[in-house]
């Protein structure tokens, strides 16, 4: 048996905190004690597990070649020496770190690291529910890097039903609708774990295998394409994709910020996108028609989810839909099985963790000093959050696609993915759809746009409502502004120098040692910053100029009117009524009728299929003794008659 330390660190350390934060005391004078412990504690560890899964990453072991069967065996930094980066017990290797598990680990430990110093300036739990949180953050942080460091598919499954736990203790904290959003998600998640389990056994049953490595299996046999099926469900719920999404928009809108950032909009997205990379490209080797229905999934997702968006009044449930519409940039792009559309996937992966973290951060400022989370109630916040406002608008152009932000280059990456896997004339599904894909991803691109118009209007830059009370909220603090920043020069230093990223950790998590192994034609499919972005410099200093001055000569007052319209001098035009129209306009109003009848809704259905049978039990069992007598023996005339023809 063989335990290196480098994989346990990140993985136990973590998981032993949060359980030590967890037994604290909760009330008493040791209360106040108990909480400044546990911020300690999260913070520390969430360094420590960010550090080393850098490191990890980082090492030669990690970043050498992905070609190796046995992937991570040579040594590694000197805090690594004479160690290798894979732990084995009686010749199965239950751990393991290649370029890709070793990217999806630091990003998360960066990540979870910048959750967790936005919950100590944000958080406004107090007592036993400051202590879940802490708690909750922990033992995520630790069920996470289990699951990416897995080799073997049981441990797999192990971190990734255990990652149920903190899951609900985190979103069922929040507001009053925060438990039953938190059950609803801790449903779908979990029933799709089990799905996981019956795929890891299908393919257990079929070859006898449990770790990922060891060549792709075909999924031209009935039961590995179901044990395909089985492991794409659970990523798609994890990552929050369509039809397995539903938990996210309500979990988003009731449960606390911090933990709304941390899982839905980056934990859980890295670990769904991961478990989609690995098994689509290791473990499986798709049929064309599998290839195609994963690209459908994911433009289905992007567009059906933006359309929801558009037309929310709650910033973080419209934040909520816009993290669903995102992953299905990634799926889009992985279902290519082509390079530059398998990076862009990742690249994507990655930028959507960076964005969507700093927009739910945002959101959670502007509520909490707006006292509201209702776009129509929001306004005037630019002046009184001026960090949380830069931030949100860097934040909204990059999930926005608009250059030379980070969003854009990964969604140009998945573009150039689709654009080849049409043109290299594959058949299946996507052969045939993949012009109306690719329209698909662009146009929601679009839409995303035009939704953060409707936001950083509504929240920031609309009149209050003279009804309104002024925002009396509490404000930025340094905590709070430090991960916002944080986010948002990422989210600039990824577009404007994208070849940071993809060649340190995107190229070989995508499967290529470095940079020079890409093929020249493929790098039409990668952003070239330089010009673009003088070009954009110079736009906006023209722009700075003409309102300087214009600001100089005599501005003509007027009342406000819309069109030919005039109204009086109070009027207000609400940023939450943007696009409002959409919802009587044919077709869409009956597929908004729909969506809000919860049609599209699996976990809807499942609970209606479970209260009629329990229905249909409750009539059978009417407490009448001849009702009894009569099933007892029919029940043994089936039994007898089963025997006898067995005999």
């Amino acid at each position: 048996m063989s335990l290196h330390a480098p994989l346990l660190v990140p993985i136990w350390v973590p998981i032993l905190a949060g359980l030590v934060v967890a037994v604290l005391p909760r009330r008493g004078a040791a209360e106040g004690a108990s909480r400044a412990i546990a911020e300690i504690a999260a913070i520390a560890v969430t360094i420590l597990a960010a550090v080393w899964g850098v490191l990890i990453w980082a090492s030669p072991a990690t970043l050498g070649s992905v070609e190796q069967v046995t992937r991570v065996v040579t040594p590694a930094w000197d805090i690594f020496r004479s160690r290798a980066l894979e732990i084995d017990w009686t010749g199965q290797v239950l751990f393991s770190v290649d370029s890709l598990s070793g990217f999806a680990g630091a990003a998360a430990g960066l990540l979870a690291l910048i959750m967790t110093v936005y919950a100590v300036g944000f958080s406004r739990q107090k007592g036993a529910s400051a202590l879940r949180l802490y708690s909750g953050i922990l033992l995520s942080v630790g069920a996470t890097f289990g699951s990416l460091y897995a080799e073997n598919l049981v441990v797999l499954a192990i971190f990734w039903g255990f990652l149920g736990i903190p899951f609900f203790m985190l979103l069922s904290l929040g507001s009053d609708d925060a438990p039953a959003a938190a059950k609803k998600a801790f449903i779908i998640v979990g029933g799709t774990d089990s799905l996981l389990v019956l795929g890891i056994a299908l393919v257990w049953i079929k070859t006898g295998r449990l770790t990922f490595g060891g060549g792709a299996l075909s999924t031209s046999f009935a039961s590995l394409a179901v044990a395909y099926a089985c492991f794409l469900a659970a990523a798609l719920a994890k990552a929050g994709a369509i039809p397995l999404h539903s938990w996210i928009p309500g979990a988003a809108a009731s449960a606390p910020v911090p933990a709304v950032a941390l899982l839905p909009a980056s934990l859980d997205k890295i670990l769904g996108i991961y478990l989609l990379a690995r098994v689509s490209l290791e473990l499986f080797a798709l049929t064309p028609f599998l290839k195609g229905l994963v690209m459908v999934l994911g433009a289905v997702t992007i567009l059906a989810a933006v359309f929801m968006a558009l037309v929310q009044h709650n910033l973080r449930k419209l934040l909520g839909f816009h993290a669903v519409s995102q992953v299905g940039y990634m799926v889009l792009g992985i279902g290519t099985g082509t390079f530059v559309g398998v990076a862009g996937g990742l690249f994507h992966m990655l930028n959507n963790a960076i964005y969507k973290s700093c927009l739910f951060l945002t959101a959670g400022s502007a509520e909490r000093k707006a006292g509201t989370g209702e776009i129509g109630r929001m306004g005037g916040l630019a002046k009184l959050l001026p960090v949380s406002f830069v931030c949100a608008i860097i934040a909204a152009l990059a999930i926005s696609g608009v250059p030379p932000l980070n969003g854009f280059v990964s969604k140009w990456m998945v573009y150039q993915g689709v654009v080849e896997f049409g043109q290299a004339g594959a058949s299946g599904l996507g052969s045939h759809l993949w012009v109306v894909l690719l329209a698909a991803a662009v146009l929601g691109s679009a839409l995303t746009l035009a939704s953060f118009v409707k936001v950083l209007y509504g929240v920031y830059l609309a009149q209050r409502l003279q009804d309104e009370p002024a925002p009396a909220g509490e404000g930025e603090n340094l905590l709070t502004r430090i991960p916002m920043i944080a986010l948002a020069l990422a989210c600039v230093v990824f577009g404007v120098a994208a070849f940071l990223p993809l060649s340190g950790a995107i190229l070989p998590a995508a499967g290529v040692g470095s940079v020079k192994a890409v093929p020249k034609e493929l790098w039409a499919g990668f952003w070239q910053p330089s010009l673009a972005t003088g070009l954009i410099l110079v736009g906006l200093a023209v722009g700075v100029l003409i309102y300087i001055v214009g600001t100089v000569a005599h501005a003509r007052e007027d009342a406000p009117y819309t069109g030919a319209e005039v109204h009086d001098e109070d009027f207000r035009f609400s940023g939450g009524d943007f696009y409002e129209t959409m919802t009587r306009v044919p077709p869409l109003a009956s597929l908004y009728e729909r969506a809000e009848k919860k049609v599209y809704d699996l976990y809807e259905w499942g609970r209606r299929l479970v209260e009629y049978a329990g229905k249909a039990l409750r009539a059978l069992h009417g407490g009448v003794l001849y009702q009894y007598v009569t099933w007892t023996v029919v029940g043994m005339v089936v039994l007898l008659w089963l025997l006898m023809r067995r005999g």
